[in-house]
């Protein structure tokens, strides 16, 4: 199994503020069933942290097999401070809110033999995978799931209202 990272490109997002962290939540999910992602969520940790609030941890590996060789990956990483949940009128009807802060990190990743068929040969095979190929792969996969990852980023902006809701992309 030979695995790219998608260079240069690990997306992050500091929000500070009023925010809806159910919608946020199923934005996200919404946004990857659509694309057809498996979704695996790796760790949900919900700590009272003190007066100020508590703190959540969530960890996501959603997974996409493009074919039998290739297979994208997205590593989500969301980190809340200081939750505090109120409940609030959002679009002219009672929600649930929290009001604190967080960051969210995501990074890209392309897998190549996934499957592990061409184990006999690893050190050829990932010669082959960032040498030879590279350019190949580049085009055809990495690029793709960098743009999506930027449009993911970009639905979270305005999702949460914030001034610069796009992208250089």
């Amino acid at each position: 199994m030979v695995s790219v990272k998608v260079p240069d490109h690990e997306v992050e997002i500091r929000y500070k503020g009023v925010y809806d962290f159910d919608g946020l939540y199923k934005l996200m999910r919404g946004w990857l069933d659509e694309r057809r992602y498996d979704f695996m969520e790796t760790l949900y940790k919900d700590k009272v942290a003190g007066p100020l609030g508590n703190e959540v941890e969530i960890k996501m590996t959603p997974e996409m097999k493009i074919d039998e060789f290739v297979k994208f990956k997205i590593n989500f990483n969301m980190k809340f401070y200081d939750v505090k949940e109120f409940e609030a009128e959002l679009h002219g009807k009672l929600r649930p809110v929290c009001k604190g802060k967080f960051w969210l990190r995501l990074k890209g990743e392309v897998e190549f033999d996934y499957q592990g068929k061409y184990k006999t040969h690893p050190k050829l095979l990932e010669w082959l995978v960032t040498k030879i190929l590279r350019r190949y792969y580049e085009f055809k996969y990495i690029d793709v799931l960098t743009y999506d990852i930027f449009k993911l980023e970009t639905e979270i902006k305005k999702f949460l209202r914030m001034e610069a809701s796009t992208n250089a992309y």
